[in-house]
């Protein structure tokens, strides 16, 4: 397990200080806090200092390869991750800033709470936890919103957004907690897709997805790669991820019916839609996780959209080109990003240089031949 580096650094120089301690009595109650009971950070302005981890890309690679995901398939990715979870992981008695998001709760404003885990589940990602004060600057008209939302039973809290709090009087107590929750975090946030566990063929995941992801986010952190291009992967990722969730909650839909003859048929047509649209933008992010696509990309920019199909505007003399045995830069871009193209196999990275000319000759042949 990789070390934290810098001796425990943290975000905050400044300690949290407690107002006093708990009766047995309250300890034992339920954890739908008062929110009378909750400190503001008005009140109380001091923030928590929370582990921030510092780990090189190859740390991270070594971690996931040794450590977590050993020869691990992608449909077995995330029963690996609750294993490691469950076996690496403090069950109860931790202090962590809950940093709550729009999207994980149902309040329209970031907040961070203080709280105390009680409890770690052994089946998901979770944890149940007991509010001890917020640590945020509350505007005066969302006090309201965060009232209703502190009296809710937060049995069920996302182990993603739990920062471990460092504590100077158990110095070094909590690394291996923070360290674990870091290398979930950042793997599902720049290293899973939802759709991975979906492949045909079930690869194994470290061999075929994470060197050239941790590849990609380096480039996107450091700026290597074009605006423009990171723009589009993510846009591509997050649309994706978008339209795979509409498909999940479709399907869903319609498996609520046992009998096919009481499917829906505009349902099954915008799932059909969904799958190939969804299929397009798999293919064009396959293309651009990969290194060497992207060196070439970066030599060249993406690629323009083609010339519609049929007349052209104006008078202008459209000449085409085509070769037994040459293809231009700009013709294998056009074939990869075109939506008008039929490639739709990936090329094994192993073979790449080797198989591509050939499927992309034929797709390009394909596609001329439907011209007018």
């Amino acid at each position: 397990m990789s070390p934290l580096e810098g001796d425990n650094k943290t975000e905050s120089k400044n300690q949290a200080k407690e107002t006093g301690e708990q009766s047995m009595d309250e300890a034992e109650t339920s954890n739908r806090t008062d929110p009378n009971e909750i400190q503001t950070a008005e009140e109380n302005a001091t923030v928590p200092d929370v582990y921030v981890a510092f780990m090189s890309p190859h740390e991270r690679v070594r971690e996931y390869t040794e450590e977590i995901l050993p020869k691990v398939r992608c449909s077995r990715v995330e029963d690996a991750i609750l294993t490691y979870v469950a076996v690496n992981l403090e069950p109860a008695g931790w202090e962590a800033v809950w940093r709550c998001s729009k999207i994980g709760t149902d309040i329209d404003t970031e907040l961070d709470l203080l709280v105390e885990v009680i409890d770690v589940s052994q089946e998901k990602l979770e944890a149940e936890v007991k509010v001890k004060k917020s640590v945020s600057t509350v505007p005066a008209h969302k006090q309201q919103a965060i009232e209703s939302f502190l009296q809710q039973d937060f049995s069920a809290v996302s182990l993603l957004h739990l920062y471990p709090v460092f504590d100077p009087n158990n110095f070094g107590m909590f690394d291996k907690t923070a360290q674990i929750l870091e290398h979930v975090r950042f793997f599902y946030e720049h290293l899973w897709r939802p759709w991975d566990a979906d492949e045909d063929d079930d690869p194994v995941f470290v061999k075929r997805h994470l060197h050239n992801r941790m590849k990609l986010y380096q480039d996107l952190s450091s700026g290597t790669i074009p605006r423009t291009t990171a723009q589009r992967i993510q846009n591509i990722l997050k649309e994706a991820k978008e339209k795979y969730q509409q498909i999940e909650d479709l399907q869903t839909q319609m498996q609520v019916s046992d009998s096919e003859a009481d499917l829906n048929e505009e349902d099954v047509m915008k799932c059909m839609k969904l799958n190939l649209s969804q299929e397009q933008l798999l293919q064009e992010l396959n293309f651009l996780e990969n290194p060497l696509f992207r060196t070439l990309i970066n030599s060249q920019g993406l690629p323009q959209k083609p010339c519609p199909r049929g007349q052209r505007a104006g008078s202008n003399v459209v000449t085409h080109l085509l070769a037994n045995n040459i293809l231009t830069i700009d013709m294998i871009m056009v074939c990869i990003f075109s939506s008008n193209c039929g490639f739709v196999q990936s090329v094994p990275e192993s073979n790449v240089w080797h198989s591509f000319p050939v499927h992309i000759l034929l797709n390009v042949w394909l596609d001329l031949e439907n011209l007018p």
